[in-house]
């Protein structure tokens, strides 16, 4: 397996045709948005590949401030026919690699209280449940984004954040993408 950088034409193909199906749309940013931020240096796609084939995907917002750099991953996920399989966790424990100079991921995982049904809690509960056994530490702070209610997660990579931190990186990314006005109507963090 080998990570590589996607292309603006592959971000758009798996954008297009597995995002969409990955992630409801109360959660999916416009496209265009993303290329944007991706031109600008500030958002980062990669994919999983195993002999030409991607297996998962994953896009990250980037921060660059205060002489680190640390990331959000924005989506993530592994092909329907291979989940199950490991590779999600194997995707998680490559990022030091992919990203040396990073000092932590930033995870945000939907809430289980705030889920439609009892489906849908059991889901939400399994992804918490699978980026704490990847490693991640619930950081105890909360957001709302866009309407949707998550709880943030941390990844170390190579230089991990205490809570305060967490909160002030996860603010200025969303304030490095979204217009002024934009950010104070749909970001909301609490501790």
């Amino acid at each position: 397996m080998r990570f590589a950088e996607l292309t603006a034409v592959q971000l758009t193909e798996v954008y297009q045709t597995r995002l969409t199906v990955d992630f409801p749309p109360a959660e999916r940013k416009p496209l265009s948005r993303i290329l944007a931020a991706r031109e600008k240096g500030h958002y980062h796609c990669t994919g999983l590949f195993s002999e030409g084939q991607l297996l998962a995907y994953g896009f990250f917002m980037i921060l660059r401030a205060q002489g680190r750099t640390d990331l959000l991953l924005d989506y993530f996920a592994v092909e329907q026919a291979h989940r199950g399989e490991g590779i999600g966790s194997r995707f998680l424990q490559m990022l030091p690699e992919q990203f040396p100079d990073a000092g932590a991921v930033l995870i945000e995982s939907e809430t289980p209280q705030t889920a439609a049904d009892s489906a849908d809690r059991e889901k939400r509960e399994r992804r918490l449940r699978f980026y704490l056994r990847a490693g991640c530490t619930d950081c105890g702070t909360e957001a709302t984004v866009f309407g949707v209610r998550y709880r943030i997660l941390m990844l170390p990579l190579h230089s991990p954040v205490d809570a305060e931190q967490l909160r002030e990186i996860y603010a200025a990314m969303y304030r490095q993408m979204l217009p002024p006005e934009m950010y104070a109507a749909q970001i909301r963090l609490d501790s």
